[in-house]
C-alpha cells in the first residue's frame, strides 16, 4: 500500500533527530481508520522503550465497549442486577488500573435505574456494575406476564494501553480521572479542574489493593438471570445485597459535581455506613478532541423537559437532533449537566437513562422537581454498533 508522504515518517535507527512522539501520535492517528500502513507504530512495536513512550504519550483511550442486555427478576423488588467485568481481565491485563463507564439505555420509558461501581471482595481485579431499578412500572400487565424487566447496559473501560492491541475504533484525546468525595457525608460537591466539551462521570465504591489469590475455585457472585462465574476464593464482600444507589450531576458554571447516596429501602434516610462514605468516588472523563475519520460522537445536546404519569419522572425531548444521537444503532453514554444547581442545597438526585427517542430522568428523592418546561444539557458520547 502506498504510504501518505506528508503523514508517514519512518524511524530506523540511523534517525538522528529527535523524535517528537506526542507530535507524531496526532499525526498518525489521522490514519488509523484511512487504511495506511504506518512504519511509525511497525518500528514501537520491535522497540520496547519506543513502545512505552508512545503508549505513554497517547494517554488514557477507550480499551473496551460493550452492550449487554440486563434482567430484572420479579421476585425480589429492590436487589440490584450485578454485571460482571471480569470477563474482560484476560483482554485488558491492567483493568485494576483503569477507570469505569456505563449507561443504561431503558427499553420502556416508565423504567429507570442507577448503576455505579463495585468490586467483589473490594477487590481491584474484580469490578462489577450494580444496578438498581429505581422507578418501574411493575405493576404493568406485561411484566408481571414476563415475571423481569430489560433494560440494555452500555459500558466502557478507559485506561492506559499496555500494548497497541485495542479497538481503534475509539481512538480519542481524552482526560480520565478519580475524584474522591469528602468520606463523611451522603450529599456533597466535588470540585472538577478540567470540564471539557463533553465531561462523563459514573460513581464507584472504591477498591482497596489486590486481595485475591488466582488459584481458587469457580464461585457464583450472582442472583442476575444470567449469571456469570468467576475465579474467586472465599468471599466476604458482595455487592449483589446492596440496596445503595450512587449517582451524580456536573455543574460547569461552578465546575464541581454534585454526588449524593441513598438507601433504596428508605430513600428519606440519611446514609451514615462510613464502609461506604470512605470509599465513594467519581469517576470522570473529558472529551475534547475527535481524530478525523472517527465515527463516534460527542458534545453536549439541549433538550425540553415534560413530566410523565409518574411524578417522578421526567423526560427530555432533544431540540435539535442534528446528531441523532438516540438511535437503535448507537452505543451511548450520558450524564447530566445543571448549571442551575446550589450545591448543598441541591435537590435534584435522580439518574439519567436514555431510549430510542428521550431522554428518562428518575428521581431518587420524592421531592418535586421544577425542570417541567426548562431547558437542559445532556453531556454524550455515541458510537455506532458492530455489526
Amino acid at each position: 500500500m502506498v504510504k501518505d508522504e506528508k503523514y508517514i515518517k519512518n524511524f530506523k535507527s540511523e534517525n538522528k533527530e529527535p523524535i517528537n512522539v506526542q507530535s507524531q501520535i496526532e499525526l498518525n492517528a489521522y490514519n488509523l481508520n484511512a487504511g495506511v500502513d504506518l512504519d511509525f507504530f511497525d518500528d514501537a512495536e520491535n522497540n520496547e522503550e519506543l513502545q512505552k513512550e508512545v503508549l505513554r504519550a497517547m494517554g488514557h483511550q477507550i480499551l473496551k465497549v460493550q452492550a449487554d442486555d440486563i434482567y430484572f427478576n420479579n421476585n425480589k423488588k429492590n436487589s440490584p442486577y450485578i454485571h460482571e467485568l471480569s470477563t474482560y481481565l484476560k483482554e485488558i491485563g491492567n483493568i485494576d488500573e483503569c477507570n469505569i463507564f456505563a449507561s443504561v439505555l431503558s427499553e420502556n420509558d416508565k423504567n429507570v435505574f442507577s448503576l455505579h461501581v463495585d468490586y467483589v471482595n473490594q477487590d481491584k481485579n474484580f469490578p462489577v456494575i450494580v444496578i438498581h431499578n429505581i422507578q418501574s412500572e411493575r405493576n404493568s400487565i406485561l411484566f408481571k406476564k414476563k415475571g423481569y424487566l430489560t433494560a440494555k447496559l452500555t459500558s466502557a473501560i478507559v485506561g492506559l494501553p499496555a500494548s497497541f492491541n485495542f479497538d481503534t475504533q475509539y481512538l480519542l484525546m481524552l482526560k480520565s480521572e478519580i475524584n474522591p468525595a469528602s468520606g463523611d457525608k451522603s450529599h456533597c460537591t466535588i470540585r472538577i479542574n478540567d470540564f471539557g466539551i463533553c465531561m462523563l462521570g459514573t460513581c464507584a465504591l472504591k477498591a482497596v489493593d489486590n486481595t485475591t489469590q488466582m488459584e481458587t475455585v469457580l464461585t457464583n457472585i450472582s442472583d442476575s438471570v444470567d449469571t456469570v462465574e468467576i475465579i474467586q476464593c472465599d468471599i466476604q464482600y458482595n455487592p449483589k445485597d446492596t440496596t445503595i444507589a450512587i449517582g451524580a450531576h456536573f455543574t460547569p458554571c461552578r465546575k464541581s459535581a454534585c454526588l449524593f447516596v441513598y438507601d433504596i429501602n428508605d430513600r428519606k434516610k440519611s446514609v451514615n455506613d462510613p464502609t461506604i462514605l470512605q470509599r465513594l468516588t467519581l469517576n470522570t472523563c473529558t472529551i475534547n478532541i475527535n481524530y478525523p475519520y472517527q465515527l463516534c460522537n460527542f458534545g453536549q445536546i439541549k433538550v425540553e423537559w415534560t413530566q410523565g404519569n409518574n411524578s417522578e419522572i421526567y423526560y427530555g425531548n432533544e431540540i435539535k437532533k442534528e446528531n441523532e444521537i438516540l438511535s437503535d444503532n448507537n452505543l451511548i453514554f450520558v450524564s447530566q449537566v445543571l448549571d442551575d444547581c446550589i450545591n448543598e442545597n441541591c435537590k435534584y438526585h435522580g439518574f439519567i437513562n436514555v431510549n430510542t427517542s428521550k431522554i428518562i430522568y428518575g428521581s431518587l428523592n420524592s421531592e418535586p422537581l421544577d425542570f417541567v418546561g426548562t431547558i437542559g444539557s445532556i453531556a454524550y458520547l455515541s458510537f455506532p454498533s458492530k455489526n
